[in-house]
Protein backbone atom coordinates (compact mmCIF):
# COMPACT_ATOMS: atom_id res chain seq x y z
CA UNK A 1 0.00 0.00 0.00
CA UNK A 2 2.95 2.38 0.39
CA UNK A 3 3.04 2.68 -3.40
CA UNK A 4 -0.58 3.78 -3.48
CA UNK A 5 -0.36 6.55 -0.92
CA UNK A 6 -0.95 7.18 2.76
CA UNK A 7 -4.71 6.70 2.66
CA UNK A 8 -4.66 3.35 0.86
CA UNK A 9 -5.58 0.14 2.68
CA UNK A 10 -5.38 -3.54 1.89
CA UNK A 11 -8.30 -5.65 3.07
CA UNK A 12 -8.19 -9.45 2.83
CA UNK A 13 -11.38 -11.48 2.74
CA UNK A 14 -10.75 -15.16 3.38
CA UNK A 15 -12.31 -17.84 1.18
CA UNK A 16 -13.29 -15.32 -1.48
CA UNK A 17 -13.50 -16.09 -5.18
CA UNK A 18 -13.19 -13.94 -8.28
CA UNK A 19 -16.72 -12.57 -7.95
CA UNK A 20 -16.16 -11.03 -4.54
CA UNK A 21 -18.54 -8.15 -5.17
CA UNK A 22 -21.31 -10.73 -5.67
CA UNK A 23 -20.27 -13.46 -3.21
CA UNK A 24 -19.30 -11.13 -0.38
CA UNK A 25 -21.29 -8.02 -1.23
CA UNK A 26 -21.98 -7.14 2.41
CA UNK A 27 -18.30 -7.33 3.31
CA UNK A 28 -17.17 -5.37 0.24
CA UNK A 29 -19.75 -2.67 0.90
CA UNK A 30 -18.65 -2.52 4.53
CA UNK A 31 -15.02 -1.96 3.52
CA UNK A 32 -15.96 0.71 0.98
CA UNK A 33 -18.15 2.53 3.51
CA UNK A 34 -15.50 2.33 6.23
CA UNK A 35 -12.87 3.68 3.83
CA UNK A 36 -14.94 6.76 3.09
CA UNK A 37 -15.93 7.25 6.72
CA UNK A 38 -12.47 6.18 8.01
CA UNK A 39 -13.91 3.76 10.57
CA UNK A 40 -10.77 1.61 10.83
CA UNK A 41 -10.47 2.19 14.55
CA UNK A 42 -14.06 1.29 15.32
CA UNK A 43 -14.60 -1.81 17.51
CA UNK A 44 -15.33 -4.86 15.40
CA UNK A 45 -13.97 -3.48 12.14
CA UNK A 46 -12.97 -6.27 9.79
CA UNK A 47 -14.60 -9.05 11.80
CA UNK A 48 -17.20 -11.34 10.35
Amino acid sequence: SRHLGKKSRLEIIKDAGHALQLEGADKVNSFIKSFFLDERNEPGFGTT
